[in-house]
């Protein structure tokens, strides 16, 4: 059947000519470069995260594992509640993350014991030198260490201990969250003092008392409202998308 000039025209149209071609080739060998270089970057995550949390546990042994699968559960509960993708890439920072913070607790559960108990007043005192005496300064750091976590990078953040940007970097922790947002964790932190009164006093094993608090930060997290934080720009500098995050009350 013979092609009318219409056939001819549209078909000229469709035709794709050789940089055409080239052209699909080179964007489809990007994407696949792109694509391997994502899963290499999570992969990469993945492994830091796994050293982490074993070095972790070789330090507290079973309360890493409780801070690091806790951090986690708290940002699932967190990207669910507020419709968002989870990111493979963001839930290994906060493992990671789990298994540092949980090798301070540990710490301070452990520290607060050359405090006597045996009596009513005794047992007041501790728990005020527990929360939010003790806890002040752990608050701080969770601040300072997740905004250079994830506004600054960690690679960025070690190199700045050596080119001397890390004063740089802190004062922009403080300016952008510790001082907007300490007095108001620190609020939240004073409630579950009844909870630490109880932990640190009757529960004797440290394990024990990290799960607790990890069971407590799982639960506030669960059921406090969302709520969209403004944002704010650094005091100094631009370095790049920033989550605030809320302290670890474990």
């Amino acid at each position: 059947m013979a092609k009318t000039i219409d056939d001819v025209v549209k078909s000229g149209n469709k035709a794709e000519g050789p940089s055409q071609i080239a052209q699909q080739q080179t964007g489809n060998l990007e994407s696949r470069l792109r694509s391997a270089g994502n899963q290499l970057k999570t992969l990469g995550g993945a492994l830091a995260t796994g050293g982490i949390v074993a070095g972790t546990y070789g330090l507290i042994g079973r309360s890493s594992l409780l801070t690091s699968a806790g951090n986690g559960a708290v940002y699932l509960i967190e990207k669910i509640k507020a419709k968002e993708k989870v990111k493979p890439g963001e839930l290994a920072k906060e493992v990671a993350t789990g298994g540092i913070m949980g090798t301070l607790g540990y710490a301070l559960y452990s520290m607060i014991d050359f405090i006597p108990n045996y009596s009513l007043p005794l047992k007041i005192v501790k728990t005020i030198a527990f929360n939010p005496i003790m806890l002040a300064p752990y608050v701080a750091f969770y601040q300072a260490f997740t905004y250079l976590r994830d506004k600054v990078g960690i690679g960025k953040s070690i190199a700045g201990a050596f080119n001397l940007k890390i004063f740089r970097y802190l004062k922009d922790a403080y300016q952008n969250e510790i001082k907007p947002n300490f007095k108001a964790s620190m609020k939240k932190i004073m409630y579950l003092a009844p909870i630490h009164f109880a932990s640190i006093n009757y529960v004797t094993e440290i394990w024990k008392r990290v799960a607790i608090g990890v069971f407590n930060d799982i639960a506030f997290r669960l059921f406090q409202s969302k709520k969209k934080e403004p944002g704010y720009a650094p005091a100094v500098g631009n370095y790049g998308a920033y989550r605030n995050p809320a302290p670890a009350y474990g």
